[in-house]
C-alpha cells in the first residue's frame, strides 16, 4: 500500500528525513527543517516588494503582499505594479530587483509612457 508524502507529518523534521525523491521541491530553512521552494520563492518576492514600498514611503509588509496574493484579492497585481513603477520612478536600478514578471510589466510601461509623450 503506497503511503500519500505528507510534508507535515512529524516524522519529516529536517531535509534529510524527507523522502528522496520530494526532496526536489524543499529547501533547507536556515531557522531548521526545511521549506517548500516554491512557498520560499514567494517570499523573498514579496519581501522584496515590501522593501520597496519602504523605499518609497507606502506602509506595506510582506504579509500584506503575501495576504493578497494568496487570498486573490482585486487589485494585488495593481498594488505590486504601483510599488514597482514608484520605486523605479524613484531610482532606475530598483528594476533589477523586481520579480520577472513585474519587471517585464514595468519596462513596458515605461516604454508606452515614453512613446505618448
Amino acid at each position: 500500500m503506497n503511503e500519500q508524502f505528507n510534508p507535515a507529518d512529524s516524522k519529516y523534521q529536517k531535509m534529510e528525513d524527507l523522502p528522496f525523491e520530494e526532496r526536489k521541491d524543499f529547501i533547507n530553512d536556515p531557522k531548521g527543517g526545511f521549506v517548500d521552494k516554491e512557498a520560499m520563492h514567494d517570499y523573498w518576492e514579496a519581501q522584496t516588494m515590501a522593501k520597496m514600498a519602504d523605499f518609497i514611503g507606502m506602509n506595506i509588509t510582506v504579509n500584506d503582499i503575501l495576504e493578497n496574493r494568496a487570498l486573490g484579492k482585486e487589485g494585488d497585481v495593481d498594488l505590486e505594479k504601483n510599488i514597482a513603477l514608484k520605486a523605479v520612478e524613484k531610482d532606475y536600478r530598483m528594476l533589477e530587483y523586481l520579480p520577472k514578471d513585474i519587471k517585464n510589466m514595468v519596462r513596458a510601461i515605461r516604454v508606452a509612457k515614453s512613446l505618448n509623450e
